[in-house]
């Protein structure tokens, strides 16, 4: 029972650690957006979506163990969608605002 309660400490430090650095994510994601770095932008907006995805498994599995984590880590992940339509359509300019104005924001205190 103490490993599950020392590797749940653990997750929860971890994933607060990472919550805690999306914020700037964005913020170099919109950047390198800006700066017309679409490889360096794309590299880091499947991280950062892939980080997303960490974030909610992390939140199922420590739900299951009775901790509950209040976050906007699904309403992150459904602003991809947006996200993914802008970068079909290559409106790069909608890409680093959603990042900027949207995704940011919802990170900026967690």
């Amino acid at each position: 029972m103490e490993q599950i309660k020392q590797l749940v400490e653990e997750t929860m430090e971890s994933y607060y650690d990472y919550v805690g650095k999306v914020a700037d994510g964005c913020q170099v994601i919109a950047d390198l957006v800006h700066e017309n770095d679409k490889e360096a932008a794309m590299r880091a907006i499947v991280d950062l979506s892939e980080g997303l995805a960490w974030l909610a498994s992390v939140e199922l599995h420590l739900l299951n163990h009775s901790y509950k984590i209040e976050s906007n880590v699904t309403k992150a992940q459904s602003l991809y969608r947006g996200i993914n339509a802008a970068l079909e359509v290559k409106n790069y300019k909608v890409v680093a605002m959603q990042f900027e104005q949207e995704m940011k924001p919802l990170f900026i205190d967690a």
